[in-house]
């Protein structure tokens, strides 16, 4: 596979987030373009540099030094000037001509720490960029919150949040237009939903949102082979997840082509997967029976313990919005549907094993 280059061309390009998932993707997708120089803010960690950092994502992509020629650059968003170095913060205030904001807080309870890396992490990478850089903001479908329809070109519905990370999103997004509302060319805004592993292999990195579900009723299935697993769902409600691979390619093309700039793009599945539909899955692929109520005494204790603490995912149990996707559906990239059908849920649940949810891959420690 080919290195990253690093050059003096028209698009010098800062991806905040870069060792998240979705930062990750995009990052491995947008370096091998010769006509971009890419430059990334990561946080160190303790006992490894920012360059350590890209190593270890580079060999989950197949090559430690993937990323070697990629400009880094040790900050945090959630600081004033991103806490930057001179010849950094000389460099972005100079130089950059577009930035993909893909650092956030996944949090649905920790309002400081969403309040740090969401709202103020957006302020801090504002006021660091030229006016002049075009904005590509990494949003969520989840700022439509309770609404029963969001179209692309919505945003404020009077809608009411299941959590502080929508709420957080909401804030960040409607900062952030108010921030560009004279020149709104220059603002692109994707809304991915539920990220989770590549169409067709399910590999990820991070193993959050439904990972945390299916491995606790993989252990309850395992436990206690035949017995009901209590969850209360709306059958008839949506669960709408995208690929982490089909989402990069989706903002791979918008980022590419000036034509799809100063738009707001859902990216979700369009006809996601129905709860009645994706429970029929789960007892196919665990071996358990999926009973349509709350836990109570008479259920197993792993059963309470798993309702309990994966409660803020499980709300969007009961309900999410009809995504428009008119934006969405120029794209070339999306005409492929998405499919959440036993062969990706199969797919999803052996990567999970093979890797030990996570533990086997040094990135998702």
């Amino acid at each position: 596979m080919p290195d990253c280059n690093a050059n003096s061309g028209a698009r010098r390009v800062l991806l905040t987030g870069a060792t998240g998932l979705v930062g990750g993707y995009l990052l491995d997708r947008l370096c091998h373009r010769p006509d971009l120089d890419v430059h990334v803010l990561v946080r160190p960690r303790p006992g490894q540099s920012v360059r350590g950092r890209l190593r270890v994502l580079g060999a989950y992509f197949g090559d430690p030094d993937r990323f070697a020629h990629v400009g880094a650059h040790e900050g945090d968003v959630s600081l004033p000037g991103l806490g930057l170095g001179a010849s950094s913060t000389k460099l972005l205030t100079e130089g950059i001509t577009d930035v993909i904001h893909a650092a956030a807080s996944i949090s649905f309870e920790d309002s400081d720490r969403n309040h740090r890396t969401n709202e103020k992490g957006v302020r801090h990478v504002l006021a660091s960029i030229p006016r002049s850089a075009r904005f590509f903001h990494v949003s969520t479908a989840y700022v439509g919150g309770l609404a029963s329809q969001f179209l692309e070109t919505e945003l404020d519905v009077g809608q009411s949040f299941r959590n502080d990370y929508e709420r957080s999103k909401f804030q960040v997004e409607r900062f952030v237009r108010e921030w560009y509302a004279d020149t709104p060319e220059r603002l692109t805004v994707v809304r991915p939903s539920i990220v989770i592993g590549e169409q067709d292999n399910g590999r990820t990195f991070q193993f959050f949102t439904l990972y945390k579900v299916l491995r606790m009723m993989v252990a309850f299935s395992r436990r206690h082979p035949g017995e009901p697993f209590a969850l209360a769902y709306d059958p008839d409600a949506t669960q709408n997840y995208i690929p982490v691979d089909r989402l990069s390619e989706m903002f791979g093309e918008i980022f590419s082509d000036p034509g799809f700039h100063g738009h707001t793009y859902h990216l979700v599945d369009e006809n996601p997967i129905k709860n009645r539909d994706f429970g029929v899955l789960l007892e196919e692929q665990l071996g358990c029976r999926i009973v349509n109520r709350a836990p109570d005494e008479s259920s197993r204790a792993l059963n309470r313990v798993s309702v309990e603490s994966t409660a803020g995912y499980l709300a969007y149990l009961h309900g999410e919005p009809r995504f428009d996707c008119s934006a969405r559906n120029q794209l070339g990239s999306a005409r492929s549907p998405i499919r959440f059908d036993r062969r990706y849920l199969e797919a999803l649940l052996d990567f999970c094993e093979q890797t030990a949810w996570g533990k086997r891959l040094a990135i998702s420690r």
